[in-house]
């Protein structure tokens, strides 16, 4: 979201996120356990709300791949949640944030 945003906009777009990614999720996510992994990420990787466009699609795919990958191999809560710390997280802040380029912060120090 851009600086300056008022208030009220950025609050009915989380609405909206909410209510038309995240719910439907949860209410799935009961029966199946895709729909489980991909809530606790649209929910708690809240980083998403920043990237939007091509990036946006580029995130909405790796969620949906580290999802295939949790059924697949029957990771275990704990186990999604390291890899999720691990992989998703790191990822998902490079590509909201932009790439950063390592030298420049190395040459800063």
């Amino acid at each position: 979201s851009e600086p300056g945003r008022p208030i009220q906009d950025i609050m009915n777009e989380v609405i909206e996120y909410l209510t038309n990614t995240v719910d439907p999720l949860r209410e799935k996510s009961i029966r199946d356990k895709k729909a489980s992994v991909l809530h606790d990420l649209y929910l708690y990787q809240v980083m998403l709300l920043r990237v939007t466009g091509d990036e946006r699609k580029q995130v909405e795919k790796m969620f949906d791949d580290f999802s295939d990958e949790a059924v697949t191999n029957d990771w275990s809560a704990d186990e999604i949640a390291k890899r999720t710390a691990k992989d998703i997280s790191a990822g998902l802040s490079r590509i909201a944030f932009g790439q950063i380029d390592v030298n420049i912060i190395v040459k800063s120090q």
